[in-house]
């Protein structure tokens, strides 16, 4: 268990460098894992204009940009998580 926890934390550590805000591991299968902060569900919607113009400050001119960056991201997650 000592192995997997400090292959998880070192995970972990890379994912706060990052910006990540709230990271934990957790060896154990809870409550929280079960759901315990309910889903969400994501919805797909055009960006209204005060979230255009600060997709624009971003360098980010399309809604394909950002999506772009999301696969980026989630990559990166599988990367660290597979």
């Amino acid at each position: 268990m000592k192995l997997a926890s400090e292959r998880l934390e070192a995970v972990a550590d890379e994912l706060r460098m990052h910006g990540w805000k709230w990271v934990e591991i957790s060896l154990d299968y809870t409550f929280i894992h079960m759901g315990g902060f309910g889903r969400i569900h994501a919805v797909r919607r055009d960006p209204t204009e005060a979230e255009q113009a600060e997709l624009s400050a971003l360098g980010l001119e399309e809604m394909e940009d950002l999506e772009r960056l999301a696969r980026r991201i989630g990559q990166k997650i599988r990367k660290y998580s597979g």
